[in-house]
């Protein structure tokens, strides 16, 4: 199979797993199974990045199916293959050829050499950013009250 195959076919894997997860009745406010196509459109906007939803997803969505989201959105923006490639230095794989050319191919980048340090600048410039962003909004969001986890908010009278 070729490396575009292997790729292609990883992305479908991740946009079906989140579909199933999304399914499942632990994913819904409501406990109940939800919808297929529902599932499979809103697995595949995520892992897309573009945000797309039929539904309310902060009302249609539990905690957990709101969980199952923020991880296929997070893939889907560092991208299938970096994604992978941080939960295989997490698990202290090391990268054959073949790892190292798919990476070289979805990161479109023109040598081998640097690959894998690439992926972990990628990686902790995500989490720099990240972290920013976490740290400025605690201004704004300490003031706000949490009456129902992680649905409804309430200004606190400060």
């Amino acid at each position: 199979m070729t490396v575009s195959r292997t790729i292609c076919l990883g992305f479908l894997a991740v946009i079906t797993a989140g579909a199933l997860l999304l399914m499942m009745p632990f994913s819904t406010s409501d406990g109940t199974w939800s919808d297929p196509i529902t599932a499979l459109f809103t697995s595949t906007s995520a892992v897309c990045v573009t945000g797309l939803s039929v539904v309310d997803v902060g009302k249609y969505y539990s905690f957990w199916g709101q969980f199952f989201l923020v991880l296929l959105v997070q893939i889907g923006g560092l991208g299938y293959m970096t994604a992978t490639t941080f939960l295989l230095l997490l698990l202290g794989r090391r990268f054959g050829l073949k790892d190292k050319i798919a990476l070289q191919q979805s990161l479109d980048k023109s040598g081998l050499a640097g690959v894998v340090q690439l992926v972990q600048s990628i990686l902790a410039t995500t989490v720099l950013f990240e972290l920013t962003g976490v740290f400025l909004l605690m201004s704004v969001l300490s003031r706000i009250r949490i009456s129902k986890w992680p649905l409804v908010f309430c200004i606190s009278q400060h």
